[in-house]
């Protein structure tokens, strides 16, 4: 097992999928939410509007050295970096679904009954597209190395080896300014591995 915890910001929207002593359980909505970011863009197209580029990449879950994808448990051994994510993402219960409520609302301003249309064809995102969540820092422990891969997909080039991240994370671990920085790199979590160890609103 690594010698640190790792850190998960998540949303209340989730809090069923987490419970003291066992792993955290997989993400359910990235296909809805990606089919109606992409229908609502579809739109906003025909009408003129053009994405910003990371929203292109996320409608591609584009990666390489910057991650753009979605729909798994990416942990960092850093509370303040998880914490920052929870605390941009947690309303809507994550990047993918903030950028979906945002579109939604463009195309709502425009055509209101195109958006409903769209809207109604995914209702289990109802609760997350309306907003309303709040942040949590989940704390996992208990991970392998093996449990881990690197944010970026895999096979992508990377500057350091995962084995070489996480023995540098175990050398500065307890040297709170030089984790800030090297912990906060992120890793993605096998499904299944780890187990949650406490579950904290921000």
């Amino acid at each position: 097992m690594i010698g640190f915890p790792l850190f998960h910001g998540g949303s209340s929207h989730y809090r069923h999928l987490l419970a003291i002593g066992a792993p955290v359980r997989s993400w359910p909505h990235k296909d809805a939410a990606l089919d109606l970011m992409r229908a609502v863009w579809s739109e906003l197209r025909a009408l003129g509007r053009t994405p910003e580029w990371y929203q292109v990449r996320m409608m591609q879950q584009h990666s390489g050295r910057a991650n753009w994808q979605h729909g798994e448990t990416y942990v960092t051994a850093s509370r303040a970096a998880a914490a920052r994510y929870a605390g941009s993402n947690g309303g809507h219960g994550g990047e993918l679904l903030n950028e979906c409520a945002e579109a939604l609302a463009s195309l709502e301003r425009i055509d209101p009954g195109i958006a409903g249309d769209l809207r109604g064809r995914h209702p289990e995102l109802a609760p997350m597209l309306a907003g309303g969540g709040t942040a949590l820092l989940v704390r996992i422990e208990g991970v392998g190395i093996e449990d881990l891969q690197a944010e970026t997909r895999p096979g992508a080039a990377i500057e350091r080896t995962l084995e070489e991240t996480v023995e540098e994370i175990e050398a500065f671990k307890d040297d709170p300014a030089l984790l800030a920085v090297i912990g906060a790199i992120g890793f993605r979590l096998r499904p299944g591995a780890g187990i949650v160890a406490a579950i904290d609103e921000i």
